[in-house]
């Protein structure tokens, strides 16, 4: 009975050393220190020698090898896992950064002034190498073990597209057009992969049916199981030999091979299926930014397609003035191709990646809906999207380079909003970024509670597609700075971003075109400047798909 308080005793202690640092970080000499550290790992190359790694391992993408070790790093070991250790240390003098990470790393720690525990960082990292290796011979075994897919419901030899990591609100769920998830939009863009016979998902529990003529179906996994005894063969005899070899590497304290087994591991299944199995394209979206899958790779290169496709148009805004860093992982990205739906994001994703990636406009892509009915009103409504404020101990870990999205903005951006609509005739329908949680801030959880009982106010469930509400609205106020403005402009639909303190300039990158409005009077003009509408907005013709090469 005792050890478990004694754990959650010892996690409330590490939870407020991790707050008190960040905060003395803000009020710091250097408050941007975090951000800065991460965009140095981003490009900090691992220092591998890709070509002493044995051929039959990796195949043709062992080129690949530090780009993949390194966003696996990126992804797995920084941001909040590291983040908390550098808060630690500076709240505690005494603590010393123990974290796992590669030699790499513990040198650039060391550069910027961090005190590191040497020994227990590379114990942790040798720790974490045995678990990667134990999780490529488990998904060695998987593959080889698998069943064959079910037939009866998939076409071979059909063309299909593959969408990975979707939940169940992202497949179509309204009779009732337009439908706005992005199995839908998918097949209503014209730049999709042409004489589609399918397009398949992963979520479980999905009836199978035809849309627009194309069949949307469940697949157990993204990838086909190996097929036939001499396939299954082969590939038994590549799993020994590098299960052999990676293990053998790891005891010599060679971590590279350890590491990326899993990856080859699916890679190598890539190779032993046959031919035109494969999907013609496969979709990642935006959630997973920083680690491209390895086997996509060998996918790539026996034809098919890998997309990345933002359905969000959020960037890092300037705060108080000062420069915001790219994200962690950002600079890192190799995807084959990357869909947005914003002229300025093109532009400042193709800097952040040399242009080494094509960047390609398209409509907005819309990405998930609920089948639930907008409330009716008879008066006109302005749609207003807030962000929740996250609790501290989830934030602090984040180490964020502002302290915009706190309880006391929340609050007064939709106060401000609510006296200014209801006194020029609107209805306010509001619609939170996502449902309560137990990392939002408890305050303004019960305030909102409270706030969406108020006469004049309707509040849309969280779930229901943004673009949905906006085409049903006068207007669009957002916090500054989310999509739902921009998809707002996109449909030539008056919107702004809101901004109660001051703080957000008004002429922001993250902006993304669209005007940001400070304090009640600056948006009492605005609204009176709103067209008289007597119906609700329309849209106007949206760009045609275009790709960005950096520079042009």
């Amino acid at each position: 009975m005792m050890r478990p308080v004694l754990r959650a005793r010892a996690l409330r202690r590490k939870t407020r050393q991790i707050i008190r640092g960040y905060r003395l970080l803000r009020k710091g000499p250097d408050p941007h220190l975090v951000s800065r550290l991460n965009c140095e790992l981003t490009l900090l190359d691992l220092e591998v020698q890709e070509h002493k790694l044995p051929a039959f391992l990796l195949g043709p993408e062992v080129r690949r090898a530090e780009i993949a070790a390194r966003q696996l790093f990126l992804s797995r070991l920084a941001g909040s896992r590291l983040n908390s250790e550098i808060l630690r240390s500076i709240a505690d003098r005494e603590h010393k950064v123990a974290a796992p990470v590669p030699g790499t790393w513990i040198t650039k720690l060391e550069q910027f002034g961090l005190r590191v525990e040497v020994r227990k960082c590379q114990g942790l990292f040798a720790l974490f190498v045995l678990t990667m290796l134990a999780r490529g011979i488990a998904r060695f075994l998987m593959i080889l073990t698998a069943q064959a897919e079910e037939t009866t419901h998939l076409q071979t030899g059909c063309r299909y597209a593959q969408f990975c990591d979707l939940a169940a609100k992202n497949l179509p769920a309204r009779t009732a057009r337009p439908r706005y998830d992005i199995v839908s939009w998918y097949l209503g863009w014209d730049g999709r992969v042409e004489h589609l016979c399918e397009v398949r998902h992963t979520v479980r529990g999905q009836r199978n049916r035809d849309l627009d003529g194309v069949a949307v179906m469940y697949s157990r996994r993204n990838l086909p199981s190996l097929a036939g005894v001499r396939t299954r063969v082969r590939y038994a005899m590549w799993g020994a030999r590098a299960i052999a070899w990676c293990s053998w590497q790891a005891l010599r304290g060679q971590w590279l091979c350890a590491v990326l087994l899993e990856d080859a591991a699916l890679a190598q299944q890539v190779h032993c299926l046959q031919p035109g199995s494969l999907a013609a394209e496969y979709l990642f979206n935006c959630s997973g930014i920083i680690r491209r899958p390895f086997w996509t790779y060998a996918a790539e290169r026996m034809g098919s397609t890998v997309t990345l496709y933002f359905y969000s148009a959020g960037l890092r805004s300037c705060f108080n003035g000062t420069r915001p860093h790219y994200e962690t992982g950002l600079q890192s990205m190799t995807w084959a191709r990357i869909l947005v739906f914003s002229t300025h994001q093109q532009e400042y994703l193709a800097a952040a990646t040399d242009a080494r990636v094509p960047v390609t406009l398209v409509p907005p892509i819309n990405f998930s809906d609920v089948d639930i009915d907008l409330p009716a009103t008879e008066r006109r409504c302005i749609a207003v999207f807030d962000v929740s404020p996250a609790r501290m101990s989830y934030r602090a870990p984040l180490a964020p380079d502002d302290d915009y999205r706190v309880v006391s903005v929340g609050i007064r951006f939709l106060e401000d909003i609510y006296a200014s609509v209801l006194s020029h005739g609107y209805t306010m329908m509001w619609k939170r970024k996502r449902p309560a949680h137990a990392i939002y801030q408890t305050g303004y959880v019960r305030f909102a509670q409270a706030f969406s009982q108020r006469p004049g106010v309707i509040e849309v469930p969280p779930d229901v597609a943004a673009a949905r509400v906006i085409r049903n609205c006068v207007a669009v106020i957002s916090m500054p700075f989310t999509s739902t403005s921009v998809l707002g402009d996109l449909a030539g639909v008056p919107s702004v971003f809101y901004d109660p303190t001051g703080a957000v300039p008004d002429i922001d990158p993250a902006a993304l075109g669209v005007r940001v409005v400070s304090g009640t009077r600056a948006l009492d003009r605005w609204l009176d400047a709103l067209p008289d509408l007597s119906a609700v907005a329309g849209s106007r013709p949206l760009a045609h798909t275009t790709t960005l090469a950096f520079g042009e």
